[in-house]
């Protein structure tokens, strides 16, 4: 009887096992390259490969923020720096474990000894991250709310004028004229108009809501250029360190079977 595409047989299943285990990268997923790992291996036993530094750098990032004096930045930075670390020295195990002469280590035993490696630097690096980054997150919200707080001081002489600005705004200005483009045409208005447009709902001057987002912002911009800076810098600091972190996940995982690895070690304590 013929077998369908889809039914493995006992002899196809044992030539698949002898064959992935003949294969010098048999534990992996699928063997490092520089299209699945940014990494060619030499194939000379005590020689290192090569990574590819360029796509290294295109998948990582560049974490190019310039310190504002918030703690945040340099913990942001560092946690950057430790994901590519943490996958560089992943690729430095596998190529120990792979290179070892011990007679006794088969697939198996070899993705059991990565995984003890591996996954202990990945889970700490995990729980760091999440930690450091909720910090980082709200301190880039206190911020938001101390720019927000300083957008509401105004002189009681200019706060006098804010209604008749909103009016002339909502009867007079032509919006559709006036204000479209990415400009916004903000540049132009004085801080008293600004302050008028930013501090009420947008309903009161015929704005639209994406219209009345950039005029605070621009508010903020120009009574707390700082504190604006600090929760821009913190908030793509995150940006830049959790993308890094994903990258790190990805990449590992796409060679590293670490569910299995962890369920060999659960097996083998079940039987000492």
């Amino acid at each position: 009887m013929s077998t369908g595409p889809d039914q493995i047989t006992p002899a196809m299943l044992q030539a698949y096992n002898e064959s992935k285990a003949s294969a010098p990268y048999g534990f992996l997923r699928q063997r490092p390259s520089f299209g699945t790992a940014g990494y060619e291996p030499s194939g000379k036993k005590g020689e290192p490969g090569k990574f590819t530094e360029p796509l290294l750098r295109v998948e990582f990032g560049d974490f190019d923020i310039e310190d504002t004096g918030d703690a945040d930045i340099p913990v942001l930075r560092m946690l950057h720096a430790q994901a590519e670390a943490t996958f560089r020295s992943t690729i430095d195990t596998i190529e120990a474990i792979q290179q070892d002469d011990d007679p006794t280590l088969n697939n198996d035993g070899r993705l059991k000894a990565l995984g003890k490696v591996v996954e202990p630097k990945i889970a700490s690096l995990a729980t760091m991250a999440e930690r450091e980054i909720a910090k980082a997150a709200t301190n880039a919200d206190d911020l938001r709310r101390q720019i927000e707080k300083q957008a509401k001081v105004a002189d009681p002489l200019d706060i006098g004028t804010h209604d008749s600005i909103r009016r002339f705004w909502l009867e007079k200005v032509d919006i559709a004229g006036k204000v479209t483009g990415t400009s916004f045409g903000l540049a132009e208005l004085d801080l008293q108009t600004v302050q008028a447009l930013g501090t009420a709902p947008h309903y009161l001057s015929g704005l639209t809501a994406e219209q009345h987002a950039r005029v605070r912002e621009e508010l903020a911009r120009r009574v707390a250029p700082d504190l604006v800076q600090r929760e821009a810098a913190i908030r793509t600091g995150i940006l830049k360190a959790a993308n890094a972190l994903q990258v790190l996940d990805r990449k590992v995982n796409k060679l590293v079977d670490l569910k299995r690895a962890r369920q060999l070690s659960d097996r083998a304590r079940t039987h000492e």
